[in-house]
């Protein structure tokens, strides 16, 4: 996500424009005026409008706007502090690792759906076989064969069915573990993931 200018302006200030967080990059200029110290003026391009906080009727509750340059006020200006040498390149190896690890566990699952729909077809291609044999051979005894058989088969599929509802809700926890690795550091992620992962 990136900053960018919304183009809406607000309706108690129409200089004031409120900025959003865009699909696609905007250009923002960096530099210091001439009464500037240790402060900067972030502005849009060259469109003169400038990263301005904006309080209107609410003076605790700044919003982010562009706002025309114009003279020189503090809140035009921008300090910027260096928090760290971290480049974040650690977190997202962790966060793949995460990633891998139940991806793994989710092929697993898989193939473990895929064996056991292999032996549901077998069993009950002999299921019925012996359903046959048995109302071929049982006479009157055929229809209380049957419906064990049916009742057993039918077991059977639902137990297949559990299974594959397991999996599936771990694939969808997987998603969501995803969506959530690609918006959050790894302490916050291993949070959410113990909130919500492991549902």
């Amino acid at each position: 996500m990136y900053l960018a200018d919304s183009g809406k302006p607000d309706p108690h200030d129409e200089k004031a424009v409120w900025t959003l967080c865009g699909r696609y990059p905007t250009t923002w200029n960096i530099y210091q005026g001439n009464e500037d110290y240790n402060m900067y003026i972030i502005e849009q391009g060259d469109s003169g409008r400038v990263l301005d906080l904006f309080s209107a009727n609410v003076p605790n509750n700044p919003k982010l706007c562009t706002y025309p340059k114009g003279d020189w006020v503090a809140w035009k200006r921008w300090r910027f502090e260096r928090l760290s040498d971290d480049t974040g390149e650690v977190e997202i190896q962790a966060r793949d690792q995460l990633i891998s690890k139940y991806k793994d566990q989710l092929a697993a699952k898989d193939a473990e759906v895929v064996h056991l729909q292999k032996q549901l077809e077998s069993q009950s291609q002999e299921l019925n076989q012996l359903k046959h044999e048995v109302t071929q051979t049982s006479g009157n005894r055929g229809s209380f064969e049957n419906q064990c058989f049916d009742l057993l088969l039918t077991e059977l599929r639902m137990a297949n069915r559990r299974y594959e509802d397991e999996t599936a809700a771990l694939r969808n926890r997987l998603d969501r573990f995803e969506h959530l690795a690609s918006q959050a550091s790894i302490p916050s992620l291993l949070l959410q993931f113990n909130t919500h992962f492991l549902r």
